[in-house]
């Protein structure tokens, strides 16, 4: 059985340095058939140890739970993940009968935070307002003024988009984080309805509002000004897309990275859809922040669960009040113990 081990062994290294070779050359076919023997020299390994007694397990990844591990780290400066830098369980340089490290994919805590809206610019103004949180403070036709960006570009950008770059702009800092999550329940669907009536009209498309009506526009920006090359992502799911945003984030913490930022946007619905909006006339808002692996903070599934009735006695009744999105905010800042939303559950660890 250790002969079966070791040529195993050898199979998959050859394999990897065929993969190296390949890189480095260039060239397409043989990097493809480099992949394949990597992939046969896995599947080898990983009979060797089954039958050995030592399995590598299961992989505990969402997604990944029924199937043997073949999980690869994350994307680095955009360029090609080497296909032996498995990271999921214990890889085929590991110590024989050694088990994949444990984490917690719902345990977290915020790095960092910030947030804006017409009536409360800075973190500062959001800290008092989160004390006694009032809607109608929010109020008010100020936009950001988003000087990190160039004048040209900040022109092309509404206030939606000018709301969650601001926020994420000062959440993150100068220097980069990782991934970014931008999480919102209808996006830039202003410029979607713009886009409708110009059809109806017999009107040109305008190829800027094209652009930018996508749901991902506002991290394309980001990414583009920031000269990020790091995993970006946009998610929406309806009242809980900041909790959806935030379970995309954690499971990205779980694939190795340390931080990532979370960055959640959200306004009023335009006419004619403004009558399914459940909560009408509230200005644009948005808050981004740094999230952490480890930590006192959680965010759990309450599988099969829609009816909040019963935790809900545990939210304050003025954070309780205001719209998923600035309630998973003041959880966030510290403001809230526990936030039930949907099937989701905010929650903190007792000190």
């Amino acid at each position: 059985m250790q002969g079966q081990l070791s040529r195993a062994r050898q199979h998959l290294d050859a394999a990897s340095q065929e993969v190296d070779q390949a890189l480095e050359d260039g060239g397409a076919n043989a990097l493809n058939d480099a992949l394949d023997a990597l992939g046969a020299g896995q599947d080898a390994l990983d009979e060797a140890l089954e039958k050995a007694g030592a399995g590598r397990g299961r992989c505990d990844r969402i997604g990944h739970r029924n199937r043997l591990t073949r999980c690869r780290p994350p994307l680095e400066g955009g360029g090609i993940v080497r296909p032996r830098a498995y990271t999921c369980g214990p890889g085929p340089r590991a110590r024989l009968g050694s088990a994949p490290r444990p984490f917690n994919m719902s345990s977290f805590r915020v790095s960092r935070w910030a947030a804006w809206a017409p009536g409360l610019p800075d973190t500062a103004d959001w800290q008092r307002w989160l004390l006694t949180p009032d809607i109608a403070a929010l109020a008010g036709d100020a936009t950001p003024p988003l000087t990190e960006l160039p004048p040209m570009t900040r022109r092309r950008i509404d206030g939606l988009g000018r709301a969650g770059l601001q926020a994420a702009f000062r959440a993150q800092g100068p220097a980069p984080t990782g991934p970014v999550v931008f999480a919102s329940r209808w996006g830039e669907i202003a410029r979607s309805v713009a886009l409708l009536d110009s059809l109806t009209q017999g009107e040109p498309l305008s190829p800027t509002t094209f652009s930018l009506s996508v749901h991902n526009a506002a991290g394309a920006l980001y990414s583009i000004a920031r000269q990020d090359r790091a995993n970006y992502s946009a998610v929406s799911a309806g009242a809980c897309s900041a909790a959806a945003g935030a379970c995309e984030a954690l499971g990205l913490m779980a694939d190795g990275h340390a931080q990532v930022l979370l960055v959640s946007v959200e306004s009023a619905l335009p006419a004619p859809y403004s009558g399914f909006d459940h909560a009408p006339g509230l200005p644009v808002r948005a808050w981004a922040a740094l999230l952490e692996a480890g930590g006192p903070l959680r965010l759990s599934s309450r599988a099969g669960t829609t009816d909040d009735a019963a935790p809900r006695a545990l939210v304050d009744a003025a954070i309780g009040a205001l719209p998923e999105d600035l309630q998973a905010l003041a959880f966030l800042a510290g403001h809230a113990e526990q936030v039930p939303q949907g099937s989701w559950l905010w929650s903190r660890d007792a000190h």
